[in-house]
């Protein structure tokens, strides 16, 4: 491989992480454990609420959590 060629390759790597896409796809990368974290929580969260008020557990095959809001909040995030 030529010298010039080289340099192009380690140009167009440069020109590539200085781009628009890639900052777009590191603020979608960032964003994305954001949400998936926060939903992990919200979840629980319903989970939680749901086993102090008496419901049976999802483990024990009860299905109570379908009927709260804060769990389907979490689903929907």
């Amino acid at each position: 491989m030529s010298t010039q060629a080289l340099g192009s390759t380690e140009k167009s790597f440069a020109d590539a992480y200085n781009t628009k896409e890639f900052y777009v796809g590191l603020s979608l990368a960032v964003s994305s454990c954001f949400f998936i974290g926060s939903s992990f929580i919200i979840k629980k969260l319903g989970l939680l609420r749901l086993s102090r008020h008496g419901e049976v557990r999802a483990a024990a095959g009860g299905y109570g959590y379908l009927r709260d809001w804060i769990w389907w909040a979490g689903l929907l995030t």
